[in-house]
């Protein structure tokens, strides 16, 4: 297969997983729909396919749906094998071809098989064409699907005509990006519609792959309100009160893995003897929070200085309870290093289990935890009662790595 052709052929695929996206955001009723299970996207009601639809796209603008078209004659091929096989019944399943190319003034099949209520439909006109360009058997490629489709009798070439319906001249893979765009906008903010779009595109495509992974019929589909769900899911995370937490794929590294100007917080955490297994917790905290702060910011997605009150009230919470433990520990006569860990850690429990929200709504833990972590590496707050002394070394030893 040559590059071309390869590349061709996963735009197609890619367009119909796109397609299919609209079609189901698009549609009024709460259908399932699925994905290459009996066609190319079927949309069903309790089970029972009420639409299957093909889709083509071709990237040449002067791509045509010719009567002797291969697009239009390997589709009515998959649909006259399901007819046979009873997998559909035309009087109740609606046909879909959904294809890029236009009919032109010569290719008057298709536009005899325009939906329903246009002026050029005629389905006994297009059945008299089909049957009369199957006779001809003129294409050698279309040589099969002709003899699958006279094979059927008169009464059931006819069902399946009544039942195709042709949308040529459709919205190309770009297109259909800006067509869901239009539908979003109803439910997303204009300066987040293409953040939302990518992200729930990303959602879609991630399970259409897990679909075609299984291959099991009765996990190949997915309902409008699940779709939907998801969408607001999504949106609300873009509400003024409220912060996108974007999903985060990454194996947790161990300290070695870590820079050593990232590293100051860990220490932090050894000065109050903290197992390696909490150890580990924190230092996904720490890049998850991280991670998530920095595509905020790249992302245009916080109000003026607002990280930095974020920061300020942590920093204050933080300071209220550290100086209440320095207090307690006034009143220990031994200030033995066994207290100040059993302190610090007292300390650290403390502030790990508070819950202060950069917004009302933006509740993940991880984000305040996180964020400690970050303030503790910048040696803003700590656990021990002593940290600063213990570990002003280390920021010395970066301040003349810098310099």
């Amino acid at each position: 297969m040559s590059t071309h052709s390869a590349s061709s052929q996963m735009l197609g695929y890619l367009y119909q997983v796109r397609y299919a996206l609209f079609l189901i955001l698009e549609q009024e009723l709460d259908y399932s729909i699925s994905i290459e299970s009996l066609d190319d996207i079927t949309f069903e009601e309790h089970g029972t396919p009420k639409e299957l639809i093909q889709t083509k796209h071709h990237t040449t603008k002067n791509a045509s749906v010719a009567d002797t078209s291969t697009d239009l004659w390997r589709t009515i091929r998959v649909w006259c094998d399901a007819l046979k096989k009873g997998k559909i019944n035309p009087n109740e399943t609606v046909l879909t071809l959904v294809t890029t190319s236009k009919a032109t003034s010569e290719n008057i099949i298709a536009q005899t098989l325009y939906p329903e209520g246009t002026v050029k439909r005629d389905v006994d006109k297009a059945l008299e064409l089909l049957e009369e360009v199957a006779n001809s058997n003129s294409n050698e490629t279309n040589k099969k699907a002709y003899e699958e489709f006279l094979s059927l009798t008169r009464e059931e070439r006819r069902q399946l005509v009544k039942a195709i319906r042709i949308l040529d001249g459709s919205p190309n893979i770009i297109d259909t990006r800006e067509k869901i765009k239009k539908i979003l906008k109803t439910s997303t903010r204009i300066e987040f519609l293409e953040e939302v779009l990518d992200r729930l595109e990303g959602w879609w495509f991630e399970k259409t792959i897990q679909f075609l992974m299984k291959r099991r019929p009765s996990v190949l589909s997915i309902t409008q309100e699940e779709v939907l769900n998801k969408l607001n899911d999504i949106t609300e995370q873009y509400h003024k009160n409220n912060l996108p937490i974007y999903e985060i794929d990454f194996e947790i590294p161990s300290e070695d893995d870590l820079s050593k100007d990232k590293r100051i917080f860990i220490e932090q955490l050894k000065l109050i003897m903290l197992r390696p297994k909490r150890v580990q917790k924190a230092i996904s905290d720490y890049i998850k929070a991280y991670e998530q702060r920095s595509r905020w910011i790249r992302n245009d997605l916080l109000f003026d200085d607002e990280l930095k009150k974020y920061e300020k009230t942590l920093v204050d919470e933080w300071e209220r309870k550290f100086e209440a433990m320095l207090e307690k520990l006034d009143f220990e006569e031994d200030k033995t290093e066994e207290k100040l860990i059993s302190y610090g850690r007292d300390l650290y429990e403390t502030i790990q289990d508070m819950e202060i929200n950069i917004r009302e709504k933006c509740t993940e833990p991880f984000i305040m935890r996180g964020s400690y972590h970050i303030l503790a590496n910048e040696m803003k707050v700590g656990w021990h009662a002593e940290f600063k002394n213990r570990l002003r070394h280390l920021l010395n030893e970066l301040l003349e790595e810098v310099t």
